[in-house]
């Protein structure tokens, strides 16, 4: 588990035989928020179903639910992350680290069907497009 800020948890490490990316999560505003979107999700045909509340411990949220996106990446929306009482001061970096109120860096997932991919986190999850950058072969998106 690595901190970064404030947040108890930012990137979590499972030893392991894979070199994989296992879960990504996103931060919901409340409660009614995680249920009208995990409506939404099955309305529109996904699968979601509850985190036990030994995944949520192992997260360190209060709820989240589970979804995969196109690509199968499995995604977890949730809300009450837990919060340290001071933020995290590396050694290293002595500006220390800081993500803002958007509480997201960037992050890059590549895709077989990128359109599709970015009609599910537009249209699904109601992520807003912010930037793209095309530079020959090389087509990227933030959201």
């Amino acid at each position: 588990m690595l901190q970064l800020d404030d947040w108890s948890q930012r990137i979590t490490v499972h030893s392991g035989n894979a070199d994989d990316f296992l879960y990504m999560g996103f931060e919901v505003e409340d409660k009614p928020t995680l249920e009208a979107l995990a409506d939404h999700l099955r309305a529109n045909g996904h699968e979601v179903t509850a985190g036990s509340e030994d995944t949520c411990k192992a997260r360190k949220v209060k709820r989240l639910v589970h979804l995969r996106d196109p690509d199968g990446i499995n995604l977890e929306l949730f809300i009450g992350p837990s919060l340290e009482s001071s933020p995290f001061i590396s050694p290293l970096v002595k500006g220390g680290f800081y993500t803002g109120d958007a509480r997201v860096w960037c992050f890059a997932l590549g895709s077989a069907d990128r359109q599709k991919k970015i009609q599910f986190y537009q249209s699904v999850l109601k992520m807003k497009l912010s930037d793209q950058i095309i530079e020959g072969d090389l087509e990227v998106t933030f959201l």
